[in-house]
């Protein structure tokens, strides 16, 4: 494999991990029926009534991007808030900012 197609594929550490995304694959194939008719109804349907494989998905597919980016990108964009948790703090907030 090609290093992008590792990172993607190969490497569950990766930030860019795809393999949850198979997952969605699967829990549409469970919910075949209730996609048919919720075309026809025009009803939809329900977070709560998907096959569990979609909530599988959505951990396993947002984990790697979430831990691979959480503190070296979106908690580092906010003055301090790393060295703050670092420190002891128990939440990662900044003081609020004027309303301009």
């Amino acid at each position: 494999m090609t290093p992008e197609q590792s990172a993607a594929f190969g490497d569950s550490d990766s930030p860019i991990f795809m393999t949850g995304a198979f997952y969605a694959i699967i829990s549409l194939y469970h919910d075949e029926a209730k996609l048919r008719a919720a075309f026809k109804s025009g009803e939809g349907i329900s977070w709560g009534d998907d096959n569990t494989c979609l909530f599988c998905r959505t951990e396993k597919f947002f984990s790697p991007s979430c831990q691979g980016n959480l503190i070296s990108n979106w908690l580092a964009s906010l003055d301090g808030v790393v060295d703050k948790l670092k420190n002891g703090a128990k939440e990662a907030s900044t003081p609020p900012r004027p309303l301009l």
